[in-house]
């Protein structure tokens, strides 16, 4: 259920990753925010809708890299400036992607440092890291990177191409 869960969130047609969430829906929400160290958001829903496009794929040694989703590194920076000491639960009934409902699922969401970003998706963990040439999602199963575009565009576009 994680690697379907991932695979529909990361297969988005979009030049930014923002677009990819911007058709999110959600119904019968309540939201709790506790203050201690860390700020606490509790959110229990009874359904979130998402729709994704699909995206394009290029297989890279054992990463799977976008070629139509590319990662702005600034968003990342923004969501830490705004977000590092929060932890951000969801508990959905109905997660519905792309008009499948995958059932009921507990996600929640923290930063570890600047660099790294951890989801814990019904209790599997998702790390996204944030590296110099885009965005890497390492999952157990499989590693997915959002390129930034120039270094899609100046060295592996060149170098698939070259092969």
């Amino acid at each position: 259920m994680l690697i379907f869960l991932i695979y529909q969130l990361v297969n988005t047609e979009t030049a930014l990753i923002l677009n990819a969430l911007s058709n999110i829906q959600s119904s019968g929400c309540i939201s709790k925010i506790s203050l201690s160290l860390n700020f606490k958001i509790k959110i229990i829903c009874n359904e979130i809708r998402i729709n994704l496009k699909k995206n394009k794929w290029t297989k890279y040694n054992k990463l799977h890299i976008s070629r139509t989703f590319f990662f702005e590194r600034r968003v990342f920076d923004d969501l830490y400036d705004k977000q590092s000491n929060f932890v951000v639960n969801i508990d959905t009934t109905n997660l519905v992607i792309n008009k499948i409902n995958l059932g009921h699922h507990v996600i929640e969401y923290s930063f570890v440092d600047k660099e790294n970003m951890q989801l814990m998706i019904d209790g599997e963990v998702v790390i996204l890291t944030k590296k110099h040439e885009g965005l890497n999602i390492h999952t157990v199963d499989s590693d997915y990177f959002f390129l930034n575009r120039n270094f899609f565009n100046n060295t592996i576009k060149r170098e698939i191409t070259d092969v």
